[in-house]
């Protein structure tokens, strides 16, 4: 079984509106994937899909735009396969004073492609994709300054010893074997 993957980092950031301020939010993430996948050998080495860890941001004009269902490429120099990150509007409603919004009260979805070169030139590529909902009281604190310029970020989680971390639960949604050639 798959280790879930984890949110390490996520902040969002509002504007003040002041004149002269920029008018940007943004959502900044940081998810690990801790698996080690293998799928068995070639005629080199084990092939295999190692643990990674990426960084995804989004931004948007707070006035003009909303964020919604825009996937975007997450990077990171500890990934070998294609990461991304789509912002979802909450369907947590629970509470009057904490509406959807997109840094107070998101889903985010989180999707990885893998694929690795097997013997005879084939191709495995694996998809998965996992996601999670974030809300202000459930597991972000969230803070306005004087200025008007609002923050959140990931809560400790109670009993966690300062733990920040939030897992997302993954599956495989998708799994290819397609040759680079006619040889296999």
């Amino acid at each position: 079984p798959l280790r879930p993957w984890n949110i390490t980092r996520l902040n969002t950031g509002s504007p003040s509106g002041r004149p002269a301020s920029f008018p940007y939010s943004a959502i900044y993430a940081t998810i690990t994937d801790p698996n080690y996948i293998s799928l068995g050998p070639t005629n080199f080495v084990e092939a295999i899909f190692p643990p990674s860890t990426v960084d995804c941001t989004i931004k948007w004009n707070t006035y003009f735009e909303e964020p919604y269902n825009i996937v975007v490429p997450c990077t990171g120099s500890q990934s070998h396969g294609k990461w991304s990150m789509e912002v979802l509007k909450s369907t947590n409603t629970s509470e009057d004073w904490n509406p959807p919004s997109p840094t107070r009260n998101f889903g985010l979805r989180f999707r990885l492609e893998e694929a690795v070169v097997m013997n005879e030139g084939r191709v495995v590529t694996l998809v998965y994709v996992g996601e999670g909902i974030f809300s202000v009281g459930l597991n972000l604190d969230f803070v306005c300054g004087g200025s008007g310029v609002c923050s959140s970020g990931l809560k400790a989680r109670p009993g966690g010893g300062g733990d920040r971390s939030v897992a997302i639960t993954q599956e495989l949604v998708e799994t290819k074997v397609r040759c680079i050639d006619a040889t296999c």
